[in-house]
């Protein structure tokens, strides 16, 4: 299975031999919150991968952390066929039939959904995104992956021996007390804890989101020299990982 960062921010691609899959993917050059610019937005740096390189009819599945519009971005979403299969939660499915599609598929966390050679395998996501997203386990016979896109419990003990993690290394609060994604030092106890071979990190920079609501976050964003001693992939847009 090959990892790919999308974008510079949260977008993910899997490729297998049979299959790609894309995760919240962010295809235009310009994230807005839906009818007010002024409340949130951001831009890219790059093309996404699957605009680069010309593979957006070649997606054969796409999976929907959440209904949030930096996940479920509508114009790069419409950019895809209305028939194909897209793995996301109850409120982000209201957005994405009301736009057409006719294929989506409502998760819940502990089931299992195979996707040709992989399993897809739901788990409930961090607090405060309980209720609103997911994390999951990606997998197959080789190799086995894990993507959480905003907060994990300190504790976590993976069910299975993992590759790779996705998550976040740039602590953000709200108002300063609520934490919505993790500094490096709380990720890298996961890692240790895990003995998992290759941190990726999600989420990145997030002080390049504008508008009002980043008037509301506390950011740390992570020290490039603590990545010294975590073997960290997928750094950039476009870097991969074959696991």
């Amino acid at each position: 299975m090959l990892v790919i960062r999308g974008d510079d921010y949260q977008s993910w691609v899997y490729k297998t031999e049979n299959n790609i899959i894309a995760v919240d993917p962010w295809l235009t050059s310009k994230q807005i919150f839906p009818g007010a610019e002024w409340l949130l937005s951001r831009t890219t740096d790059c093309n996404h991968y699957l605009v680069e390189n010309n593979l957006i009819d070649q997606v054969n599945y796409l999976i929907i952390t959440a209904h949030f519009s930096d996940h479920l971005d509508i114009h790069s979403i419409n950019k895809f066929s209305k028939n194909i299969k897209i793995y996301t939660t109850h409120e982000a499915s209201k957005v994405l039939t009301k736009e057409g599609f006719k294929n989506c598929c409502v998760v819940k966390p502990g089931n299992t959904y195979k996707i040709d050679d992989l399993t897809l395998e739901i788990r409930a996501a961090g607090k405060p995104y309980h209720t609103t997203s997911f994390a999951y386990y990606l997998k197959n016979d080789f190799s086995c992956i894990y993507h959480e896109p905003h907060t994990m419990n300190e504790n976590f003990i993976s069910d299975y021996e993992l590759d790779a993690l996705i998550t976040t290394i740039d602590q953000v609060k709200v108002f300063g007390l609520v934490e919505v994604s993790m500094n490096l030092s709380k990720t890298a106890k996961i890692i240790d804890s895990n003995n998992i071979k290759y941190l990726i990190p999600t989420g990145t920079k997030p002080t390049k989101t504008k508008g009002l609501i980043s008037y509301l976050l506390k950011i740390n964003e992570f020290d490039e020299k603590k990545f010294q001693s975590i073997h960290v992939a997928c750094k950039e847009p476009h870097n991969t990982l074959t696991i």
